[in-house]
């Protein structure tokens, strides 16, 4: 009987080859992709964060954000009509650590750049329950404190990052909550069109509503999506001015619509991902409604109020 001397018969070499074949086919098949410059694309529009945007993603990393935000829309047909276009590869040139999330407890902010006002993200930071009041989302009023500088100005040494003292300066100046705005404004700003799925203005500029009554259910979507800048009345906020002075009388229904649908950069947000358009269609009534019943008070005040004068002036 022949002894069999290959390795096969031998545990302790075979076990050894193998492991040593892994390794060099995975150095080969992952490792040594990653030094090739085309492993890591950039996009042209993409710049290093300024000071206070870093101090501003710190903070966002040191408050757990991370935790209920997720940072990457999806290629898919419900990430990028509700967020905007998809992530790209390129526009996380910068991002160390990467923040893409694994939950969404709350929406995705990848293109939450622009979307609304500095004044906005504020307020919505100090007391998120006023513009959405079934929110989970916590009170931030405490980052009302002045930002760290110092910190500011490790982060931009440690990450290779351009700065100047006058950076550094208006960090000083800050405060934890505009620094962290500050980092929210600047996520998606580097793609020119970060805006969710648009309707075509020209399919809507003549056009009126196609219903004539308002369901319950829209009233109760514009106390949840909109009160919280115009008024759970119309009558308007410190963030918006009320609606019988931002929607003329009469007013073509079409544009009113699309400024809904589409949003309004640094203003308001789009609605065309999370509502149907008959649901805008209807905001667009209930809107219209709201301002007329504020002006038919405001002419009945002036009224009685002229009446009262002329009897005194009498």
């Amino acid at each position: 009987m022949s002894k069999d001397n290959s390795i096969y018969s031998k545990i302790i070499p075979l076990v050894i080859t193998m492991a040593v074949v892994v390794l060099v086919g995975t150095v080969i098949t992952m490792a040594m992709p990653l030094l090739r410059d085309d492993m890591h694309p950039k996009l042209e529009s993409t710049k290093e964060y300024t000071a206070i945007e870093l101090e501003g993603r710190n903070i966002y990393q040191r408050e757990g954000c991370v935790n209920c935000h997720s940072q990457m829309v999806r290629p898919l047909t419900a990430d990028v009509v509700r967020y905007g276009d998809y992530t790209k590869a390129g526009e996380e040139f910068y991002e160390r650590p990467f923040l893409w999330g694994s939950k969404r407890t709350g929406p995705d902010l990848s293109r939450n750049g622009g979307r609304y006002s500095d004044e906005w993200q504020i307020a919505h930071l100090k007391n998120p329950k006023q513009f959405y009041p079934k929110t989970n989302m916590p009170s931030y009023a405490f980052l009302d404190r002045p930002a760290n500088a110092v910190d500011a100005e490790k982060s931009m040494k440690a990450l290779k990052y351009p700065y100047t003292q006058e950076d550094i300066d208006l960090v000083a100046r800050s405060t934890e909550l505009e620094a962290l705005t500050a980092y929210l404004q600047s996520l998606g700003a580097d793609i020119p069109d970060n805006l969710y799925v648009k309707v075509e203005y020209s399919d809507y500029e003549d056009k009126m509503a196609p219903m004539s009554t308002v369901s319950p259910e829209t009233k109760v979507a514009f106390v949840d999506n909109c009160a919280g800048c115009h008024g759970t009345e119309g009558e308007g906020t410190e963030i918006a001015a009320p609606l019988s002075d931002v929607i003329p009388d009469p007013v073509i229904d079409g544009p009113l619509f699309v400024s809904i649908a589409n949003g309004i950069p640094y203003t308001m947000p789009s609605h065309i991902g999370i509502m149907t358009k008959r649901r805008i269609w209807e905001l667009v009534l209930y809107a219209k409604e709201l301002a007329n019943k504020k002006r038919t008070v405001a002419t009945t005040t002036n009224t009685d109020i002229s009446a009262v004068d002329s009897g005194i002036n009498k």
